[in-house]
């Protein structure tokens, strides 16, 4: 949808908005294939344990894996020693990777020779696993690790089986040592028991807002350049320099995978998105 908002002799406003989304689902599958598997030979490249593997009835994003183990109503159950665990017992669905909606939002703004021109982009939803994160937690060095190495000791809000009466819990009271040598912290990201391949710590919401571009020109004519030359234009333009996103990787539109590619939801083993400035000078005779 595009059109102008706002137009007279020397100003002029318009808009160009696009809106898109998908709500693909898998409605139908042969009976000897359990799953669609869009990552082949090798259906867990990452070592995560984390699978694009929708089902019959499945969003198409459907990404598979292993949560934390947890009480029916949903509080985290951490083991004697203070620590949470996954449940490796079935594969679950963990988070889908094909984004809620994408829209675009182009301005451009005219007034007596100035040009600006802006897009505003925005991704809303689409779960996304961050290499960048796996490899950082497990160096003790990622944004998420941060909240349990900022003091010495960390109590993680949960429940622990009661000992007095089995199959029943009660509220986690221990402290786990979290201190820059501690053997605790360092098994938290680096055994599979615990944290290394969770599910719930290694997927993030990859939702962003983003300014793609921005650029302003303006044109020089009439007495203001030579009677050889009809006008010059002079430009500048930056893409990427702005984003909103509460994924913590490198970037959240990055992919493991090639342009094009049906394999969604998996990055930080490529190159991001880069900032790129240009300048332009250009004449008509």
């Amino acid at each position: 949808m595009s059109g102008d908002i706002i137009k007279s002799k020397d100003f002029t406003y318009s808009i160009d908005y696009t809106f898109a989304t998908n709500d693909g689902k898998v409605t139908d599958l042969p009976d000897d294939v359990p799953y669609i598997d869009f990552v082949t030979p090798d259906p867990d490249p990452t070592g995560a344990n984390l699978y694009l593997q929708p089902r019959e009835g499945d969003h198409i994003g459907a990404i598979y894996g292993y949560p934390s183990n947890r009480t029916a109503d949903g509080q985290l159950i951490l083991g004697k020693n203070g620590l949470p665990t996954t449940n490796f017992d079935e594969k679950v669905i963990v988070g889908n990777s094909t984004e809620d909606f994408t829209m675009g939002f182009g301005n451009t703004i005219e007034w007596k020779g100035f040009n600006l021109n802006f897009l505003i982009e925005w991704k809303e939803g689409g779960d996304k696993y961050s290499w960048t994160r796996y490899i950082n937690n497990r160096m003790g060095s990622s944004e998420f690790s941060l909240q349990f190495r900022e003091n010495d000791t960390y109590v993680f809000d949960g429940v622990m089986e009661d000992p007095n009466n089995a199959g029943s819990y009660i509220p986690n009271t221990t402290v786990v040592d979290t201190s820059p040598t501690s053997a605790s912290l360092y098994n938290l990201f680096n055994t599979t028991t615990y944290w290394r391949r969770n599910a719930e710590v290694l997927l993030q919401d990859a939702s962003w807002v983003k300014l793609r571009n921005i650029s302003l020109s303006y044109i020089l004519k009439g007495s203001l350049v030579s009677k050889h030359i009809d006008n010059i234009k002079i430009g500048a333009s930056v893409n990427n320099i702005l984003l909103w996103t509460p994924f913590d990787g490198y970037d959240p539109e990055g992919s493991d995978y090639s342009a094009g590619s049906n394999i969604n939801g998996f990055t930080g083993r490529g190159i991001p998105l880069t900032e790129s400035y240009s300048f332009s000078l250009s004449f008509k005779f």
